[in-house]
């Protein structure tokens, strides 16, 4: 009987650590996942910024591309008019 009870004791008490360490180590992954998280967030926000940063170029590039066209235009006109 006594045999019984200490392998049934002995079972228990390996489950019961068994458990603790996958508690443990749940926790730790968890904690993990959490960096992850925040890691990607910090991400999300850095690409959006670079977006919004480029916002600069675009609109240089109109700019450039307006003056060209405007200047094409008055080259032609200028050769129109000088006739």
């Amino acid at each position: 009987m006594e045999e019984l009870l200490s392998k049934l004791y002995g079972d228990s008490h390996e489950n019961a650590l068994h458990i603790a360490i996958l508690n443990r180590e749940g926790g730790e992954m968890r904690d993990e996942q959490k960096k992850m998280s925040v890691a990607l967030d910090e991400l999300k926000i850095t690409s959006a910024k670079s977006n919004v940063n480029l916002d600069w170029l675009l609109k240089f590039f109109w700019i450039i591309a307006t003056a060209s066209v405007g200047s094409l235009v008055a080259a032609v006109l200028g050769l129109i008019l000088k006739k």
